[in-house]
């Protein structure tokens, strides 16, 4: 089964539906994802995005994703962050992105 919400078969969203469907089979819910949020994913490390909050804050961070059977995408704010993510959803809007370089 391929799904990949129209990005490409070897994005890094893509493989990562691939792998979760291949996991928990019908039980993952990929359209649990807010998708405008998956191109910033496949990025990874190199793209910083900044986020405004339905409260009006507004955090910058990088974009993750869970791994459990009903996604989300998360934005933690250091590279390589374990735990303290914000949970993305549709509500939260893109306002700024930094992309990096890595010598």
């Amino acid at each position: 089964m391929t799904f990949t919400h129209g990005f490409p078969p070897d994005s890094r969203i893509a493989k990562f539906i691939s792998d979760k469907l291949k996991q928990y089979g019908d039980e993952f819910k990929p359209d649990a994802l807010a998708y405008k949020f998956a191109v910033h994913f496949n990025a990874g490390q190199s793209r910083r995005v900044k986020v405004k909050f339905p409260s009006g804050e507004t955090v910058w961070g990088y974009v993750g994703v869970t791994t459990g059977w009903i996604p989300a995408f998360l934005l933690m704010r250091r590279r390589g962050q374990h735990g303290s993510s914000i949970v993305l959803s549709d509500e939260d809007e893109i306002i700024g992105q930094k992309d990096l370089t890595f010598y």
